[in-house]
């Protein structure tokens, strides 16, 4: 790179460097765009609270749960709202501690963290709230 660098300097092209330049980090960006991690918390509430709370969240922003797949110590929760399709790992690590992760997007390579951490803590809020 930095061989192509002095070369088009050299020759006069330094429109082209800066161009180059862009170039590379939107091809970067995108690529941590693409590998950035599910939004997730870890809770101090039991297993069955914390997928009564999130079941809770998810019916008040109107996503609908699509199916359940039983996975080691949890489950997983496939939803959908309209576009956004929503993937919920649900993992008891202690008696009173669970895991909640969560990728939200339109399909693999557009993904919405946004809405993702929005349900984690509104799952985490519930949670605090319910009754037991």
């Amino acid at each position: 790179m930095m061989g192509l660098f002095l070369l088009l300097t050299l020759s006069g092209c330094a429109a082209a460097v800066g161009a180059l330049s862009t170039l590379g980090s939107g091809v970067f960006g995108g690529a941590d765009y693409l590998a950035s991690e599910p939004a997730s918390k870890t809770v101090c509430y039991d297993y069955d609270r914390v997928k009564k709370a999130l079941l809770v969240t998810l019916c008040k922003m109107v996503i609908d749960v699509e199916k359940v797949k039983e996975m080691e110590d949890g489950e997983k929760i496939y939803a959908k709202a309209e576009d956004l399709e929503v993937v919920i790992e649900l993992k008891k690590i202690t008696p009173i501690v669970t895991r909640i992760k969560i990728k939200a997007g339109e399909g693999v390579v557009k993904r919405d963290k946004a809405t993702a951490s929005e349900i984690v803590q509104r799952t985490a809020e519930t949670a605090e709230k319910l009754v037991t």
